[in-house]
């Protein structure tokens, strides 16, 4: 039977997997769409694929955007489980410094 520290490793590891094939998927992604920008095309359609870049729109408040009152009235809690991992094992990768992490911004997600 496998022990916790096998599943945690395992799960780190394919934690990096994930990180390196976002990376990967981000670089074509932009390829891509510097070619639709350069051809001036919104759709692209070859023999195998049809690619096309459509805006998402959504509309969102914050809590500072609307009065308190209907805030309390109104706002839903969502509660979410996560799974925080990391390696108790020295390593050669430098850590992160404290403070919050930096999110990309892509085309058609929140």
């Amino acid at each position: 039977m496998e022990s916790i520290d096998q599943f945690s490793q395992q799960y780190l590891s394919l934690k990096t997997q994930i990180k390196n094939l976002e990376d990967q998927l981000e670089e074509i992604r932009s390829k891509i769409e510097d070619e639709m920008e350069r051809s001036n095309k919104t759709k692209i359609v070859t023999t195998h694929h049809t690619i096309e870049k459509r805006p998402l729109v959504t509309e969102r408040i914050t809590r500072q955007s609307v009065p308190e009152e209907l805030w309390k009235r109104y706002a839903k809690p969502c509660r979410v489980e996560c799974l925080y991992i990391r390696s108790n094992l020295p390593s050669s990768r430098p850590r992160r410094s404290g403070g919050k992490r930096s999110s990309r911004k892509r085309s058609g997600q929140r």
